[in-house]
């Protein structure tokens, strides 16, 4: 910092005064300076100033510049600040400005008072009050030469550095025990308030920060994941992140930044800056054309498998979404341009208004990948050949085999599938081809199951009647049973407005509509349903079909059955009888539907079926054979329509991005666990993105799971109690009508909430019931009964005091589950259990949540009765407190 040399002159470079430097060139005008500024033993530098005050106005030119022959003069420093605030200048020259919080006193004993955040006091100079005492008068000058420098101080500036010194060397510690008193209130009031994760997304919700979908999806993949796990102590900040602490912290800022900020700063929850989870991002290449970092990922995964014995099987699937054509310049480039990932992109090629993606999902086991996307304005058959064949290549290189190759039925992929040498003509029916890199592999070919049920939807609603060599299957069948069902919506009869959404076609060639339209026939006697017999049979023909070919449960039951050894009988029955029908439909004018205009959804499903049963040979039937059964839902393009889902919902659910912002929802969802229930179909398994930082798999994540911490007390054998009395049974039922009003609010599915209520019920609850009770099920209350002789046992273990551990309620689930396990609780689930997953088995989903209701239930009523037991005994003190001062 350079200043005035002029004795006690206060200027410093950050005023507005100006500073000049010395002639030193020039011996005699330098030596008139040197005699005016009178400094003894004193000689001037290169690096000497001196201000403008010290100088007339005739000293300088129009711009302020010294003129040649300038000499200072002027050292009574005219107009100079007042006596005080030079002094106190003085002051804050020689204590160099230190600095600590205004008034730190006040702070501090306002801190003491009301723990107030004392970090939000302003920072400004210490003033210290000695010095706002001196008093200096122009004749207390100590030199004679200096009469006319009348804010020279008396007192030596060093006595007021050290007093100041010492006098903030006790607020600073002062204020350092106010602000770790402050830390540990805030910590606890943090600990005490967010106990579980849980809470951070209820709070999260309420605020309308993230979605319900967004919300649920977090609430199943990370609400088991233990506080501890997301929150770091000051002192370990600069720790490694954990695995779980950042695969939520990528998830929750992909769905919502706002919400992210939030959490950080509300929360004692430790979470990494944003800009570091843009650092993440960075280490991986998402640029179009072949992902890199997932054939690594796949490389990896293949080389644990292969360690382990086992070979890893897979699925590759094409598909297109669009895309805005948006031209675009950031980070030093156009964006919006044709990039086939070849590196060169300018303004000669079109705008891209498509993303060609690859995928490839396991077969023998529960995750997916993207591995591709290219940016295209369209793109021939041949031309997606090629990327095809060197996908393959690539994926050969890292271990992985490729069974089956998924794709939609437009023109182009029938021209790409013949490049590849496939031939999807039904007299001629070749549908697989050599694999590139190794031809004594098969690729088999599948047209997306899906997609050609919704054409054959829309084939039969079109043309409005479809013969058969044994009769008409007429779609008015359909509407006419949607006017005698006029509870039920329209949604899959007016499908024109929603044709994308499988849900829909699946609903119209289901066993209910064909058993619908077999009882109004021979039952009801309907007129409007005379001759339906054709359209009831090919519905279920349909039907049987489409359920083998989207299997995913490997306990399912009927058709929904995975392929095994034990039903390839049966399988090959279905599928057979599925393509005869097809080949022999004819449209109105009684053409061959497989050779006329809307021929894709025939020729598509008949090389489907074919397929899948070709790949079931090939991987369960053949000897040494890598599985023992086929979920040919794996086979399916479900897994990237959903991705889709998750780019769209990057932004806001951006139904229409730029190709700046799909690279940049493609690259996030190369680290994130996103998930969502919307699109043209519904989320049916729990197939996950595999992770390219390859970490490895969080099986509590992944599952469910909630880690079982020890307890001291033995529960795991706590139902050897005495039998219930009546009076505790009703109470119990009571409560069972609680339960399920609570489980149908969280657990929305149709066929569970039917399963809850039955038609009889317990007296006690007929004598309570004013019209807003409901009648639980005997499973139900069963589980409730379970669920209270367990308590029953805990308290008989601690003799009737509050049990202090903390996994009561897991443990009281367990064993329910225990006792559940070899009971029909729900016999009107027991196969709609098995057309879900297995770890979305609804059936332990319910007696899990109505036992966990229970519990959480009679915790609070043993907190409510020990909490009255001590406000009883200390109004019971108090009287005999009273009543001993009486007599005194």
């Amino acid at each position: 910092m350079t200043g005035c040399v002029a004795n006690n002159c206060v200027n410093r470079s950050e005023s507005k005064v100006s500073l000049y430097s010395f002639p030193l060139q020039k011996k005699k005008r330098l030596g008139q300076w040197l005699k005016n500024i009178n400094r003894k033993k004193w000689l001037p530098n290169t690096s000497s100033r001196i201000c403008a005050r010290h100088f007339t106005e005739d000293c300088f030119t129009i711009n302020r510049n010294l003129k040649p022959d300038a000499i200072p003069t002027l050292f009574g420093n005219p107009g100079s600040p007042s006596k005080e605030r030079a002094a106190l200048i003085n002051v804050n020259r020689e204590h160099n400005y230190c600095k600590v919080f205004l008034d730190v006193e006040g702070v501090v004993d306002e801190a003491d008072k009301a723990q107030v955040n004392v970090s939000k006091a302003t920072e400004v100079s210490v003033i210290v009050d000695e010095a706002v005492k001196v008093q200096v008068n122009d004749s207390e000058a100590t030199t004679s030469h200096h009469a006319d420098n009348y804010y020279a101080m008396r007192k030596s500036p060093i006595s007021f550095k050290r007093q100041a010194e010492n006098k903030m060397g006790s607020i600073r510690k002062k204020l350092r025990l106010v602000q770790q008193k402050s830390r540990k209130k805030k910590s606890r009031k943090f600990k005490i308030k967010v106990s579980c994760l849980t809470q951070v997304i209820a709070s999260l919700k309420e605020k309308l920060l993230i979605s319900s979908g967004c919300a649920e999806m977090l609430e199943n993949s990370f609400s088991g994941v233990h506080k501890t796990l997301l929150s770091r102590r000051v002192q370990s900040k600069r720790l490694k992140v954990s695995e779980e602490l950042r695969s939520f912290a990528m998830t929750l800022h992909f769905y919502s930044a706002k919400a992210y900020s939030f959490v950080r700063k509300a929360f004692d929850l430790v979470l990494p800056h944003p800009a570091t989870i843009r650092t993440w991002y960075s280490h991986i290449s998402a640029d179009p054309g072949f992902t890199k970092p997932a054939f690594s990922a796949l490389a990896c995964h293949a080389q644990n498998r292969m360690v382990e014995g086992k070979e890893t099987l897979c699925a590759l699937m094409l598909d297109e979404v669009a895309i805005r054509k948006h031209v675009e310049h950031a980070a030093g480039r156009f964006h919006g341009y044709v990039d086939l990932g070849c590196g060169t992109v300018d303004d000669s090629l079109p705008p891209a208004k498509g993303a060609l993606v690859l995928m490839v999902v396991a077969i023998n086991d529960s995750w997916k990948i993207p591995v591709a996307y290219f940016l295209i304005d369209g793109m021939t058959g041949e031309e997606r050949a090629n990327i095809i064949s060197e996908c393959l290549h690539r994926l050969h290189a890292t271990g992985v085999r490729t069974v089956s190759l998924t794709c939609d039925g437009p023109s182009c992929h029938f021209s790409m599938l013949r490049a590849l040498g496939a031939t999807l003509d039904v007299n001629n029916m070749r549908s697989s081809f050599a694999h590139p890199a190794d031809p004594s592999q098969m690729v088999h070919v599948l047209l997306d199951v899906n997609h050609m049920l919704k054409l054959l939807r829309n084939t039969l609603a079109d043309e409005g009647l479809l013969q058969t060599p044994n009769g008409e299957i007429r779609w008015k069948y359909i509407e006419e049973l949607n006017k005698l069902q006029e509870m039920f919506k329209m949604a899959h009869v007016r499908w024109e407005k929603q044709k994308m959404k499988v849900k829909l076609a699946a609903q119209v060639f289901s066993s209910s509509v064909a058993d619908a339209l077999e009882y109004c026939n021979t039952q009801l006697h309907l007129p409007q349903f005379s001759g339906c017999e054709e359209t009831v049979k090919f519905l279920r023909t349909i039907y049987a079909a489409f359920d083998v070919l989207n299997s995913r449960n490997p306990l399912g039951k009927g058709f929904k059955a995975p392929m095994r050894i034990s039903n390839k009988d049966r399988v090959q029955e279905i599928l057979l009888k599925a393509q005869r029908s097809l080949l022999e439909l004819k449209d109105s004018k009684g053409r061959l539907v497989h050779l006329g205009p809307r021929k894709t959804c025939v020729v598509g499903f008949i090389a489907s079926c074919a397929s899948a049963w070709n790949i079931f040979l090939e991987v369960v039937i053949q000897p040494n054979a890598p599985c023992s059964y086929l979920l040919t839902y794996r086979l399916s393009q479900d897994h990237l329509e959903l991705f889709f889902s998750c780019l769209r919902a990057c932004g806001g659910f951006n139904n229409n991005p730029t190709s700046r912002q799909f690279t940049a929802a493609y690259k996030r969802l190369l680290f994130s666990q996103v998930k969502t229930r919307t699109g043209n179909c519904i989320l049916r398994d729990n197939t996950t993105i595999m992770d390219v930082t390859l970490s490895a798999a969080n099986t509590l994540r992944r599952f469910d799971l909630k880690p079982v911490e020890q307890c001291d007390l033995e529960y795991q054998h706590c139902t050897n109690v005495d039998s219930m009395s009546d009076y505790k049974d009703a109470a119990i039922n009571y409560i069972a009508d609680f339960v399920v009003q609570k489980l149908k609010e969280k657990h929305t599915c149709m066929p569970c909430a039917d399963a809850l209520t039955s038609a009889t019920v317990h007296p006690f609850i007929l004598l309570k019931n004013r019209g807003g009770l409901s009648k639980p099920s005997a499973g139900v209350v069963a589980v409730c009964r379970e669920s209270e002789r367990c308590f029953q046992g805990i308290l008989r273990t601690t003799s009737g005091k509050l049990p202090q551990c903390n996994v009561i309620t897991s443990a009281i689930v367990t064993q329910v589950l225990e006792y559940s396990a070899g009971k029909t609780l729900f016999p009107q689930l027991h196969n709609h259990m098995f057309e879900t997953t297995v770890d979305d088995n609804h059936v332990h989903i319910l007696v899990k949540m109505a036992s966990s209701l229970y519990c959480k239930l009679r915790m609070n009523h043993l907190a409510k009765r020990a909490t009255e037991s001590l406000n009883k005994d200390s109004v019971g003190h108090k009287f005999k407190k009273l009543i001993r001062f009486h007599h005194q």
